[in-house]
């Protein structure tokens, strides 16, 4: 699982929909949380707040290309693990998170350079973001 630090930054709502904006520790980085279930109590403007997604949640690019997702991550590769059907791509750690890794299939892990200190852009949806007020 890998996990990010920081504090809320702004909250949109409407409706049942809310869009939680969370300055990361240590970065100028803004991540943003959609969710469904919103709970005002918890969480406000300036909670500290904790970030999870799964590994197979951060989506991988090496090319720059303009995309519609929110969560761009710049990433630089420190090591590979490679199993009998899934790669696990480790980075380097970032002055806001350590140990952010990536799940690939095999397949898919062979159109990415995977040599040492490759570069690579992150990519994480809003939805796929679970939050949790420390």
């Amino acid at each position: 699982m890998n996990t990010l630090k920081g504090e809320i930054s702004s909250i949109e709502q409407n409706e049942d929909l809310s869009l939680i904006s969370v300055k990361l520790v240590n970065s100028p980085l803004q991540v943003r949380v959609l969710m469904l279930d919103f709970n005002a109590l918890l969480m406000k403007v300036g909670a500290k707040v904790e970030l999870f997604f799964k590994e197979n949640e951060l989506i991988l690019a090496q090319e720059n290309m303009a995309c519609s997702i929110d969560n761009v991550f710049e990433l630089e590769l420190e090591r590979v693990e490679q199993g009998e059907l899934l790669v696990q791509i480790f980075f380097k750690d970032l002055a806001f998170a350590s140990n952010l890794s990536a799940i690939l299939t095999k397949n898919t892990a062979l159109k990415f350079d995977l040599s040492a200190n490759a570069k690579f852009k992150g990519f994480v949806l809003a939805s796929d973001i679970v939050i949790k007020v420390l």
